[in-house]
C-alpha cells in the first residue's frame, strides 16, 4: 500500500482529465496546469516561472496499454514526464542460442522522466562521429553551454539527431508530458550528478546486454 506522502504526489483521475482538457484549448491556462502538475516529483526541482515555461513548450500525449512510445534506435526529439500511469523500458539482447530478445529492464511511474538520455550529445559538430555518454553531469553541462554558444555562431556545422538506447512501452493507460528538446539544457542544468550517474550505471550494469553508450551522429 502506498504511503500518504506518496499519494499526495500523485494526480487523481479527475485531475488528469482536467489537465488533458486544458491542453486541448487553443489558449491553455498554464498557471492552472502548473497548479495541478507541480506536485509531481519531476517539477519539484523548478520554480514556478520555469515550470510554466516548460509547460508552454510541452504537449499532452496519451498511450494505451502495450502501445509503443518510441523504439530503440529511433531518433529522439522529445523527453517525457509521466503524469499518470506506468512505462516499461525494454532493451534488445541476444540470447545464448543467438535469438534476439526484447526484455523489460525497468518500469517508471508518475513523476518520472525518461527519454532525456537521447538528448545528450546533440548539437555536435559534423566531423565528430561518436560521443561517449559515460561523462559526468558537470562535463555535459559545460559542453552544453559551450556548444550552444558555438552553434549560434555557425548553425550549418551542427546536427541534432541522436538515437534512443531503449524502447519504451505503456504498461497501462498512461498520460505523458512531451517536452521539446529545446528545453533540454534547462532539464540538464537541474539534474544532479547522482541522478544521471545512477541511470547510466543501471543501464551499463544489466547482465547479458550489449549496451552501446555511443551515439552515432548521422550527417
Amino acid at each position: 500500500m502506498k504511503s500518504t506522502k506518496a499519494q499526495e504526489n500523485l494526480l487523481t483521475f479527475k485531475e488528469i482529465i482536467a489537465v488533458k482538457e486544458e491542453f486541448k484549448k487553443s489558449d491553455p491556462d498554464f498557471e492552472l496546469l502548473d497548479s495541478y502538475l507541480r506536485i509531481l516529483k519531476f517539477f519539484l526541482r523548478f520554480d514556478e516561472k520555469t515550470r510554466v515555461n516548460l509547460l508552454k513548450e510541452s504537449t499532452f500525449q496519451e498511450f494505451k496499454p502495450g502501445e509503443i512510445i518510441f523504439n530503440q534506435g529511433d531518433f529522439g526529439n522529445y523527453m517525457y514526464v509521466i503524469l499518470k500511469g506506468a512505462v516499461n523500458i525494454r532493451k534488445n539482447r541476444t540470447s545464448k542460442n543467438g535469438h534476439m530478445q526484447n526484455i523489460v529492464i525497468n518500469t517508471l511511474y508518475d513523476g518520472d522522466l525518461f527519454g532525456e538520455l537521447a538528448m545528450m550529445g546533440t548539437n555536435q559538430k559534423k566531423e565528430k562521429n561518436v560521443q561517449d555518454l559515460t561523462k559526468n553531469v558537470k562535463d555535459l553541462k559545460e559542453e552544453a553551454e559551450k556548444e550552444d554558444n558555438e552553434k549560434n555562431n555557425n548553425e550549418k556545422d551542427y546536427i541534432e539527431r541522436t538515437k534512443r538506447m531503449a524502447t519504451t512501452q505503456a504498461a497501462e493507460t498512461t498520460s505523458l508530458l512531451a517536452i521539446s528538446r529545446d528545453y533540454f539544457k534547462t532539464i540538464l542544468l537541474s539534474t544532479t550528478q547522482k541522478e544521471l550517474d545512477d541511470k547510466l550505471t543501471f543501464l551499463m550494469g544489466i547482465p547479458c546486454l550489449s549496451v552501446n553508450f555511443s551515439i552515432i551522429l548521422h550527417t
